[in-house]
This record gives C-alpha cells, structure tokens and sequence, in this order.
C-alpha cells in the first residue's frame, strides 16, 4: 500500500460582542487557511467589525503566510500579509 503526502486546510469561526461607550454590538470572523508546503500557506478571510454608528468596516482579505514549525510540529510561529478590502 501506498501512503499520499496529504496537507491540512484550517476552517475557523470567531465570534464576540463589541462595545464603544453605550453602543454594543457584536463581530465575527470566517477564516479558510491551507498549506503551500511546510513553510507557507494561503488564507482568505471574511470579517464583520460589527455596527457600530459611522463604524462599518466588513471586508474580505486574502494572505499570505510564512510559517515555522517548532517542537516537532507542536508549535508553529506564523506571519502573513495580505490587503484587507
């Protein structure tokens, strides 16, 4: 039997309320992450920074990564960049 290379992809919710003096409201956020080999990978995010008055910055931003895999892959330091539209 044969065994394949395979490469995680990442799917992640974030979610939490947001206040700005007697406004409340709340933000989330829809991450897709996935591997281009050991030391990088791609992500595209949707992110909503709630509603607040004169405040409504939701967006898109697509990333790029450089990733460092420590502890024998039980740690990883990772930065990436991107534009947030």
């Amino acid at each position: 039997m044969l065994a394949s290379h395979a490469q995680a992809q990442e799917f992640s919710v974030l979610a939490g309320p947001l206040g700005s003096g007697s406004q409340n409201t709340y933000s989330w956020e829809t991450n897709y992450c996935e591997g281009i080999g050991r030391y990088a990978a791609w992500s595209f995010s949707w992110l909503n920074e709630g509603h607040i008055p004169d405040h409504h910055r939701d967006g898109q931003s697509v990333q790029i990564w450089g990733r460092l895999p420590l502890m024998n892959d039980k740690l990883e330091l990772s930065a990436g960049i991107g534009p947030y539209r």
